[in-house]
């Protein structure tokens, strides 16, 4: 039995039919316990915490959930979480800020690492590292 699909695990507990339910061995049921508690735990986390204790049965948490899942009649939008992709660094927005020699110099002397670990630090996190110089160099020409 799958999770997912046109007669998975996923699908039959919404549905109120019983016979398709009813054919599954018990540890076919017992297998999908731990993701069906990880999805359910979304809005029910102190019921999914409760079945989350070492020695507690699988099956009975499959059928806890389907006992629940029936009554919601199908699977509300909670239950399947999105999300959001990372904007991509060319993606700022306006002018991007280029730090000058001085600054960098400043932070990594500062910071006490070489260029390779500044350039990786700017591969990783630009958006951070770049409005970091910025307040740096903004910081210096106020105190000059």
């Amino acid at each position: 039995m799958d999770l997912f699909g046109k007669d998975g695990i996923m699908t039959q507990i919404f549905s109120s039919n019983d016979v398709k339910w009813k054919a599954h061995k018990k540890s076919e049921k017992a297998k999908h316990a731990f993701m069906l508690n990880r999805f359910f735990s979304i809005n029910f986390p102190t019921q999914a915490q409760a079945m989350n204790i070492n020695g507690f049965n699988p099956y009975v948490t499959v059928e806890t959930w389907r006992f629940i899942g029936k009554q919601l009649k199908r699977a509300p939008k909670w239950f399947w979480t999105k999300a959001k992709k990372a904007e991509k660094a060319s993606k700022v927005k306006g002018k991007k800020y280029v730090p000058s020699e001085e600054i960098i110099h400043f932070y990594v002397t500062r910071n006490e690492i070489s260029m390779d670990q500044f350039n990786n630090a700017m591969k990783l996190n630009p958006d951070v590292l770049l409005t970091y110089l910025q307040r740096i160099e903004k910081s210096m020409e106020t105190s000059e």
